[in-house]
């Protein structure tokens, strides 16, 4: 599925919405000895992407709440606080992009999803 067909359908999904919403269940994952509050609904579905949500300029994971239940309808869904943001626990490293990649990326695999 191209990025393109995902823009779509999630652009068709939040005009229409969908009646099967589901609301988020909050849980914490061990990240380079920290823990990050992760906010997950939605199951897995073959041939369709995870859907990971990550939020900027010190919003938490629940700025996506609204959003991340209507999606979970049709495909499993993560929203995450990143390091000493709202619910997770800082970080030793630096703030520096590479890292906030790292971080993402470490935190889909202790969840054992495929990164995108």
């Amino acid at each position: 599925m191209t990025m393109r067909h995902i823009t779509l359908a999630l652009s068709m999904l939040l005009c229409v919405g969908t009646p099967t919403a589901q609301r988020p269940t909050t849980s914490s994952v061990e990240v380079d000895g920290h823990a990050l509050s992760v906010l997950t609904a939605g199951a897995t579905k073959p041939g369709v992407p995870t859907v990971v949500f990550s939020s900027g300029f010190g919003a938490g994971a629940l700025t996506w709440a609204d959003v991340q239940s209507d999606v979970a309808a049709l495909t499993k869904t993560i929203a995450y606080d990143r390091s000493g943001v709202a619910g997770s626990q800082p970080s030793t490293r630096p703030r520096t992009i590479q890292n906030l990649a790292d971080e993402m990326h470490a935190l889909l695999g202790a969840m054992h999803v495929a990164p995108p």
